[in-house]
């Protein structure tokens, strides 16, 4: 289990940094103290872009309390995406471009 945790992480730091490249976007840890199964990431970006990723080892699912969540989101009007690979995050940053 230890790997795949590892694996997690070293995808959203890798996409972490690669935001950070940018001038005014941010990939803010989104964790509330007490609320679960919130996305990992709020991404911010020029002219009110506001969305939510959420990482996941290769092949890796939501769980039922992060769908749950998600759901609640977008049903706000939020985006929410589920990444499990660098390359998939960094092309939907771009498609706010």
């Amino acid at each position: 289990m230890p790997n795949i945790v590892r694996k997690e992480k070293s995808i959203e730091r890798a996409f972490v940094v690669w935001v950070g490249g940018f001038k005014d976007w941010y990939a803010w840890k989104f964790s509330p103290e007490g609320t679960r199964g919130l996305p990992d990431r709020i991404i911010l970006g020029p002219g009110g872009i506001v969305f939510f990723i959420e990482f996941k080892r290769p092949g890796g699912k939501v769980t039922p309390l992060q769908n749950h969540i998600h759901g609640i989101l977008k049903d706000l009007g939020f985006n929410v995406y589920v990444c499990d690979d660098v390359a998939e995050a960094k092309k939907i940053v771009r498609s706010y471009f």
